[in-house]
Parts: structure tokens; sequence; C-alpha cells
């Protein structure tokens, strides 16, 4: 048995006030108390300050409402060289009334993605917006950067791609 472990009470909930000198989740000043949420938290957002969601640990549940602002969640894929957290973990519910979700803006390579499993209920309001306009690859640019054959190829999930022959 691990006494060591924190334990949170019933209803535990991390307030979001972005009021410190940066816009990450792990700033202490940005939050309610200046207390960076422990793992398996709620986090609640309300208002409109932006949020980096730097923190890599599992959340209980996840409410925005009467927020216009934007939350970019750092998650990244498995094979990238970036920091970030694999995935944001939601045990338990996700509200998402308002504002926006996106991710970090990719370049030549594949790293940054917008990755977030809900293990509860998820709801979605009609002044919630997912964006991830401008956050693909380069046009022309591969994964890897070259194709085997020498060509080059890139896409953007959804946006503009190109093929070339590499000169």
């Amino acid at each position: 048995i691990d006494v060591a472990a924190s334990f949170l009470p019933v209803g535990s909930t991390a307030v979001w006030t972005g009021n410190g000198a940066d816009a990450k989740a792990s700033t202490p000043a940005n939050w309610q108390g200046e207390a960076v949420p422990l793992p398996g938290q709620s986090i609640e957002l309300t208002g409109d300050k932006d949020m980096i969601w730097d923190l890599d640990q599992p959340v209980r549940d996840w409410t925005q409402t009467e927020y216009s602002g934007t939350v970019t969640i750092s998650t990244v894929f498995p094979e990238s060289a970036a920091t970030g957290s694999k995935c944001l973990v939601i045990s338990g519910d996700a509200v998402l009334s308002s504002g926006t979700w996106t991710h970090l803006a990719n370049n030549e390579t594949r790293d940054y993605r917008l990755y977030a499993k809900v293990c509860g209920n998820l709801t979605v309001g009609a002044d919630m917006v997912i964006q991830a306009d401008g956050k693909g690859y380069q046009k022309c640019v591969a994964v890897n950067g070259k194709k085997p054959d020498g060509t080059l190829q890139g896409g953007s999930y959804g946006g503009h791609g190109g093929i070339g022959n590499g000169t």
C-alpha cells in the first residue's frame, strides 16, 4: 500500500484564473489558490484567459462554461522528439460549452496533435470550437522529409498538401 499517495477530497476542483506571468497550466499563479492541479483533480475554466495545457497527468473532469479563451493542448505524437504529453486523459466527464481547443503548430515534422481521451461523457456546446487551421505540416514536407523515391510529399490532415520531385 502506497500511503504517500495524494488523496483528494470528493469534488476537488482546480479553477483556472490565468493571472500568472504566462499561460501555462504548470504555473501556480494561474490557478485559484496558486496551486497547480494534482493528478485526478477536476479542472474548471471560465472567463477569457488563454491556457497552454502543459501538464502530463490525468484529470477527473474538465468543465468549460462561459469561457471565451483558447486552450492549447500540447500533446505530441509518440515518436516525436518534442516534449509534451502523449494524451490528455479525462477520467470522468468533459463539458465543453464554450471556448476553443487547439494544439501547437507543426512545421517540418509531425510533432503536435490534439489528442484527448474522455472516459466519461463528452458534451460539446454550440459555442465550443476545435480549431486546427494552419496547424499541419508545411506544404511539400513529408513526416520524415523526402519519400523513399526522392519525392516530397506533405499535407496537413485536411489542409492543402503537395507532391514534388525533390528538386
